[in-house]
């Protein structure tokens, strides 16, 4: 059998790619607006764009943008249709944005991180994924980018709140007596993770330490 194995896996491999509806390689590209590259080898077509409206340090030192500022999207062929995958390169201020417009146009996130420390402007990097159709797909690749730069025309610099006035430290959330008692009866146990994270989640808005450990040392003695 184990003569057999490599025979069967490249006929599998082979079948696959045979059964796998072509890309419309010019229609990713009308679509999104962008030139892509065919992977022969990986039977991916990638579109990619360096970021460099915004420029970003890290640890005070200028980083080029092909360094690791890269948004881009590559799509696959399926047996049905097509596969996309994607990372896309954000701004705080363009995180919301930039989500919704995936999520309403049938795109998932997969996930939100930093690549980097001491970075200014904040940098993340959102990963999207989504099956389907590529005029789909394109479509609504297409859509997550005219997002962030919607953002980027009103302010070219990211912006660095909100926007709105600051919460004031008291404040008719400022202490978690008023919350506790929606928790309900709670049984007697050891004080843990849960424990700590309902207690946290309650201080976030104008806590203070001190008023968090006071919290913290009455929970533990239920």
């Amino acid at each position: 059998m184990k003569t057999y194995l490599p025979i069967i896996l490249t006929f599998c491999v082979a079948m696959t790619a045979t059964l796998a509806v072509p890309l419309d390689t010019a229609k990713i590209d009308q679509l999104t607006g962008l030139k892509g590259k065919f992977n022969q080898k990986e039977g991916v077509y990638k579109v990619t764009f360096p970021r460099n409206d915004v420029k970003v340090a890290v640890d005070r030192w200028t980083m080029p943008p092909f360094m690791g500022l890269g948004t881009w999207a590559a799509f696959t062929p399926t047996k049905d249709a097509a596969m996309v995958m994607g990372d896309t390169v954000l701004f705080e201020d363009e995180v919301n944005a930039a989500m919704s417009a995936a999520l309403d146009n049938g795109l998932s996130v997969t996930a939100l991180h930093n690549h980097f420390f001491f970075d200014h402007p904040k940098v993340y990097f959102m990963h999207i994924e989504g099956e389907g159709g590529v005029d789909q797909l394109a479509t609504a690749v297409r859509k997550v980018y005219d997002a962030v730069r919607q953002v980027r025309v009103g302010n070219a610099q990211p912006r660095e709140t909100f926007g709105a006035n600051p919460l004031p430290e008291k404040n008719s959330i400022s202490t978690t007596d008023d919350f506790l008692p929606l928790l309900g009866p709670r049984p007697r146990k050891r004080f843990g993770r849960d424990d700590q994270r309902r207690v946290f989640h309650r201080r976030f808005a104008g806590s203070q330490l001190a008023q968090v450990r006071k919290e913290i040392n009455r929970v533990k003695n239920l």
